[in-house]
């Protein structure tokens, strides 16, 4: 048994998909499989099996799985005290930082008293993902997008889609639906998060026209929302919340994923992700 074993063994736990483990490890999913089958066969168990839900552990495979876990935490503790990578790098951004991140990452402080985590600040959200993948960070928190398939995505939750709109549209409603949206000018920072299909093609099939447009979101706001008769589409609830801007409601039936991104075959990342998701 190797290390890519345990890793596979780990990887198809938590997201119950061949498919998806081998994504993340930059393996084939048939040599994946491979590995997993003569791991089974070396161990002499059955660890895996399939239903209409996917792939799933047997019986045994959840008795394993605490070991195989406690295996990977004591190679990346190795591996990181032999590189002298100690600290877990976290890149966040002065304008969209969320507190929930802070309880995540004091929680797992705690849980994991050996680990150290650094938080790296970055002004400007969308630099984040090239300093991911120049290795000045391990991780970020934000929402999916389709133009960051080189990087791993691991999804904590879907957020609501909200809209700031004008004085003169949608007075004491707490949410609006797509059909709301009908003959209105919709905007949206092309600089955004919003390089999203799921969103978009949900715009499109409802024949929603939407503009993008170069920017600071607060200018754009100002400029085509609070003096005019179009809505902007901004972040999820989570960040909406904290928009200084007042007219702020989710759109009903729409969401986007929000999670972490990091390297493949980043394997630092997997401890802290296993925390989260327990």
């Amino acid at each position: 048994m190797n290390f890519i074993q345990v890793q596979g063994f780990i990887l198809t736990a938590q997201h119950n998909s061949f498919a998806t483990a081998a994504k993340e490890l930059g393996v084939y999913q048939q040599n994946l499989t491979v590995y997993m089958r003569k791991m089974e066969d070396e161990l002499g168990v059955s660890l895996f099996t399939s239903d209409k839900r996917g792939t799933q552990l047997t019986n045994k495979g959840k008795e394993l799985l605490p070991l195989f876990e406690t295996i990977a935490s004591t190679y990346n503790t190795v591996l990181n005290k032999c590189q002298n990578k100690d600290t877990l790098k976290i890149g966040i951004d002065s304008i969209f930082y969320q507190p929930f991140i802070c309880d995540y990452v004091f929680g797992y402080q705690k849980e994991f008293p050996e680990s150290n985590t650094e938080f790296v600040s970055s002004g400007r959200y969308w630099e984040l993902p090239e300093r991911l993948k120049n290795g000045e960070i391990d991780l970020y928190f934000g929402y999916y997008r389709d133009d960051l398939d080189s990087l791993m995505f691991h999804e904590m939750f879907l957020d609501s889609v909200c809209i700031a709109y004008g004085k003169k549209l949608f007075k004491n409603k707490k949410t609006v639906s797509l059909k709301d949206l009908e003959g209105l000018n919709i905007y949206y920072d092309n600089e955004n998060l919003y390089k999203n299909k799921v969103l978009l093609s949900a715009l499109d099939k409802k024949h929603i026209n939407y503009n993008g447009v170069s920017g600071q979101a607060d200018s754009i706001i100002d400029l085509h929302v609070i003096n005019g008769e179009g809505v902007m589409i901004i972040h999820g609830y989570y960040i909406s919340t904290l928009s200084p801007h007042e007219n702020a409601i989710p759109v009903r039936g729409l969401k986007v994923p929000y999670g972490i991104f990091y390297r493949k075959n980043d394997f630092s990342v997997q401890n802290f992700i296993r925390y989260i998701n327990m």
